[in-house]
């Protein structure tokens, strides 16, 4: 199976499933860097994303409104496209610093790979993909308003990426959470544009 980033669909975070937190659970959870995940690693992935938004929708996550200094958070970046009649999503490790006092949002989003999630609890690898998204923005009280730009490449093809990320930090079990949005566009190698979205979830190291 031949899988090119011209063909990426991107889907709204509500419905995203290849994207969460780590293995561990709480505010140590994931890491910014190193491989990237096996299949079994983005299931658990897909599992514990669907328990962050859980938590928000249930209110044992809420925005947090004293936070102040500058926090390291490590997560994940995720997005659904569909190959054919498979169901591929990319998955990239996300590690940010988040100033409350001087407002800013730094980091990157990188290692990321394809996962053919037509049977969601058993996902298989299908991919790796190189390349990073720089992120940059801010963050007012609560609220992140940032950017990932950057290039993709599965080797087959690849797209030049510039995405908004929306969203808010939580607290949860006295560590932070932030949990979001990512909307924009891409441009393909083929100069193909086209709009996308998807999302992220990143944790208090």
């Amino acid at each position: 199976m031949r899988i090119q980033l011209s063909g990426f669909a991107l889907l709204a975070c509500t419905a995203l499933v290849a994207c969460g937190g780590s293995s561990s659970g709480g505010g140590s959870n994931g890491t910014g860097g190193g491989a990237r995940l096996s299949a079994s690693e983005a299931a658990t992935v897909m599992t514990q994303y669907d328990e962050a938004i859980a938590a928000v929708e249930n209110g044992d996550a809420t925005v947090a409104t004293d936070a102040s200094g500058a926090v390291s958070m490590s997560g994940y970046m995720g997005f659904s496209i569909e190959e054919e009649e498979d169901e591929i999503d990319a998955l990239g490790k996300l590690s940010m610093d988040v100033d409350f006092d001087n407002g800013t949002v730094s980091g990157t989003a990188d290692n990321f790979a394809l996962f053919d999630t037509s049977d969601e609890a058993n996902p298989v690898k299908v991919s790796n993909v190189s390349g990073a998204l720089t992120v940059d923005g801010t963050v007012t009280s609560a609220a992140i308003d940032a950017s990932a730009t950057g290039h993709l490449s599965d080797g087959d093809g690849g797209a030049d990426f510039d995405l908004t990320m929306t969203g808010n930090v939580y607290e949860q079990d006295d560590a932070l959470m932030a949990l979001g949005d990512v909307e924009g566009t891409f441009t393909t190698d083929e100069g193909v544009t086209e709009t996308t979205g998807g999302g992220f979830v990143a944790y208090e190291d």
